[in-house]
């Protein structure tokens, strides 16, 4: 049990870190590593001990105040998910006699021996199972009610997945903390000038709809030739789509932040329909581009891109198809356009984010004393 008396005096703080890989980020890595380098930055007066489950452990090294374990097995897989949550992390808990545990990537220990705090960004395996390998869906939809029964606090980034998980397990809101994503400052270059293609950003696989936005984009280009689609990033769970041949869709795989951002700048938009988000992170960075933005007009997106956006039924193909018309000529020069798009940059920042994770980690350690 953790030690009351001195819980916010000096507290040691266990997180797992099994998502952050040098050169494999995606959007929950991204949050875990900038939040936590905030975290950790503000707060030298309490220890941070990360749980790996690999070696590359240089994006956050160790310090006076952090200190690195690798935990046996690597948990790629739900078997071994299982192994690593629910008993190579209770073990090292009780070993560094941890004040509380917090999982910022949705798994979860339904063993843990100290408060724990689970932050789920998103319900996508309740609403599209068929998105996913039938062993992980399964299995998080089997894992995740035990893993918030075993929480003291849950946290999320977005109103729509704090709604969505208080229905669907029935559990109060006051359970559930609103977190938040960010996208760090970019010196935007003036002299790039907006060319005729569209980007995508994201995991490859079925709930970002990819399938429907390549096929919307090939109606699209038989109508306007000179636009591109340029594809960034890399297969999720083996997307039948990657690399498939299509006039005018260019492949680019994962691309570091310093080439991406000049890519967005120049583009005419980001293409975004998803099926299902829990946040939607591109969408910040192509508003810190200065970029318009086409998005599914479901689940979170409409609550992070404001006005900013254009929206679009994402099964609705010919709706795709008339809204990147729309999207090409989009004046993001325009007052409200711009005072709109400042207003949603300083909503969401990872400044913000940091600080709201921290207040979830106090409730719950709070939360546990009662």
């Amino acid at each position: 049990m953790p030690r009351k008396s001195v819980a916010f005096s000096f507290m040691r703080i266990a997180i797992n870190t099994r998502l952050l890989k040098p050169q494999q980020l995606e959007g929950i890595g991204h949050f875990t590593l900038e939040t936590l380098t905030r975290v950790i930055e503000q707060h030298p007066e309490h220890e941070f001990h990360l749980l790996f489950d690999h070696y590359q452990r240089e994006l956050i090294p160790e310090g006076k105040n952090v200190f690195h374990h690798t935990l046996f097995p690597p948990a790629r897989r739900p078997f071994l998910f299982d192994w690593w949550f629910n008993f190579s992390v209770p073990f090292v808990l009780k070993r560094i006699k941890a004040d509380v545990f917090v999982s910022p990537d949705g798994h979860g220990s339904i063993h843990c021996p100290c408060p724990q705090l689970t932050v789920i960004h998103d319900l996508n395996f309740v609403h599209h199972p068929e998105f996913l390998p039938k062993k992980y869906a399964d299995y998080w939809n089997k894992t995740t009610p035990q893993v918030i029964e075993a929480s003291q606090r849950i946290a999320t980034v977005s109103e729509f997945s704090k709604l969505d998980i208080a229905a669907t397990y029935n559990i109060s809101p006051n359970k559930i903390d609103v977190l938040c994503n960010g996208v760090n400052p970019i010196h935007l270059n003036n002299d790039l000038k907006r060319q005729p293609y569209f980007v995508f950003i994201g995991a490859l696989h079925q709930r970002k709809n990819l399938h429907n936005t390549l096929k919307a984009f090939e109606l699209f280009h038989a109508q306007h030739p000179q636009f591109e689609l340029k594809i960034v990033g890399q297969s999720l769970f083996h997307d039948h789509h990657m690399g498939e041949k299509q006039a005018g869709v260019q492949w680019m795989g994962r691309v570091d932040h310093l080439s991406l951002f000049p890519l967005l700048q120049q583009s005419s938009g980001l293409i975004m329909v998803s099926h299902f988000e829990g946040f939607g992170i591109p969408i910040l960075e192509a508003l810190q581009c200065n970029v318009p933005v086409l998005a599914g007009n479901n689940t979170s997106m409409p609550e992070i891109g404001g006005s900013c956006c254009l929206y679009a039924d994402s099964s609705n193909v010919k709706e795709i198809v008339d809204k990147m018309k729309d999207l090409s000529t989009v004046d993001t020069q325009e007052n409200a356009w711009q005072a709109e798009r400042k207003s949603i940059l300083e909503k969401y920042t990872w400044e913000k984010a940091a600080n709201l994770l921290w207040g979830s980690i106090l409730k719950t350690v709070a939360d546990a004393t009662k």
